[in-house]
């Protein structure tokens, strides 16, 4: 703060170098002397007050240092990336935030409902199945079982399972799938339907079921997915429209794209073991009726065949077959 000569009181603004006033018609003069180091009892001239008073107004603008551009460009460039990135995935994939919300919304109404219990749809070695009906949809939920370490195996086997679904995302018979519940519950679209099991004998277009069971499948080894458990009558479902739906890839083999000769091995396998599968439903085993058009997918399978004989014997130690013929004769089960 200095005094000038017509008595007023003038602050001087020390301004580090790179500032500069912002105005086009400031005087030169001006700008010089701002900035200028006095002595605190030294007195300013008339003509630099005069010239202050000019300025009233005038904008003082920081320039940025180099290093303060830097950081300033770079914290620009990532907060643009993320709002890209967020950008991109809520118009990319909207299905999977409705799916967040969806979840959300059901972990809220369970864990506020703890006296639900969901109706058990199956049960299998590792997992059972509920399925949950809400205010807001109908869910099916997979929940590993068993003491702890065998859960936590189970666990496991429904994280990967949740990673096949995802790779069939898009895949018409195939369930949709939500995600996992506090990543341990895997929770799928609820389809109305009965099990193949139970639909086998009372279809009334087998061959439309079939032929899109067939495409179905097709799809999923597209995807690099093969089921490899489809044997089972309990894997497939009569859905609206007697559409088939193929459900429980736990024992599904992935193509990873490696070059590994073992895992091409089990993936062609495994397709191989579907394409079967198809023929077993839809034949009635009954190998020597398959037409000339599908010919081609059937090609028996060594382990299959030992599987078979295992199959058999077991069956007649348990006398199976006879408490099947039994339960037939009496009418309470259709197989």
């Amino acid at each position: 703060m200095v005094e000038c000569d017509v008595g007023a009181t003038v602050f001087l603004v020390l301004l580090s170098y790179g500032d500069r006033i912002r105005r086009p018609k400031t005087e030169t003069s001006f700008q010089h002397r701002l900035g200028e180091l006095v002595d605190p009892n030294s007195r300013v001239d008339t003509n630099v007050f005069q010239s202050h008073r000019d300025q009233t107004g005038q904008l003082v603008l920081r320039e940025k240092f180099s290093t303060e551009r830097r950081t300033y460009y770079r914290d620009l460039r990532i907060a643009l990336v993320r709002v890209c990135s967020v950008a991109l995935t809520v118009t990319s994939s909207p299905q999977r935030s409705l799916d967040s919300v969806r979840l959300d919304q059901l972990d809220e109404y369970l864990s506020g409902r703890p006296y639900i219990k969901g109706l058990r749809l199956g049960a299998g070695y590792q997992a059972f199945v509920e399925l949950y009906e809400t205010p807001f949809g109908n869910f099916v939920v997979k929940r590993a079982r068993g003491p702890f370490f065998w859960r936590r195996l189970g666990q496991i086997t429904i994280r990967r399972e949740y990673e096949i679904y995802e790779r069939l995302q898009g895949v018409r018979g195939v369930p949709h799938c939500l995600g996992l519940l506090h990543d341990k519950h895997l929770v799928l679209e609820h389809i109305p339907g009965d099990s193949y099991r139970q639909r086998q004998h009372s279809l009334q277009n087998r061959e439309l079921f079939f032929v899109r069971l067939l495409e179905t499948l097709r799809d999923i080894h597209a995807a690099n997915v093969a089921h490899g458990d489809l044997k089972r009558k309990d894997n497939l479902l009569v859905g609206p429209d007697e559409r088939p739906f193929i459900i429980d890839f736990g024992l599904a083999c992935i193509r990873d794209g490696s070059k590994r000769r073992l895992n091409r091995f089990f993936f062609e396998w495994g397709k191989q073991y579907d394409y079967n599968a198809w023929i077993k439903h839809k034949y009635h085993r009954r190998v020597d009726a398959i037409l000339p058009e599908d010919i081609e997918l059937y090609q028996p399978l060594k382990l299959e065949r030992i599987a078979r004989g295992i199959r058999i014997l077991w069956q007649k130690i348990t006398l199976r077959r006879l408490r099947k013929r039994l339960r037939r004769s009496a009418g309470t089960e259709i197989d």
